[in-house]
């Protein structure tokens, strides 16, 4: 948990503008942060939920946790295809923002 509010807080201070040109840009490419930060919040949700099942097997009704660990695996290959698209839909407002930004 920690890890993870720190890399938000250093993946956000260079993004942090200094001057009038360097707020418009953030501006401009607002909605691929946007969608990335999404991204890293659902790879986050990912984690949480693998080691929740590891750790609380109990409540699961596993008899170890390796079984919640596997049980955590498959949650997090139904929570993939969701990352995989935004992931994708990033690719894609990345490149048009790029295209109209030169």
């Amino acid at each position: 948990m920690v890890a993870t509010i720190g890399r938000a807080v250093f993946i956000g201070m260079p993004f942090a503008p200094t001057s009038l040109e360097g707020f418009i840009a953030l501006i401009v490419t607002s909605p691929v942060l946007l969608l990335e930060f999404q991204a890293y919040v659902l790879a986050m949700l990912g984690s949480i939920i693998l080691w929740r099942s590891a750790l609380g097997y109990r409540r699961r009704n596993l008899s170890s946790a390796w079984e919640g660990y596997l049980a955590g695996i498959k949650d997090n290959i139904r929570l993939y295809p969701a990352i995989i698209i935004v992931l994708l839909g990033i690719a894609f407002v990345e490149a048009v923002t790029a295209l109209f930004l030169h």
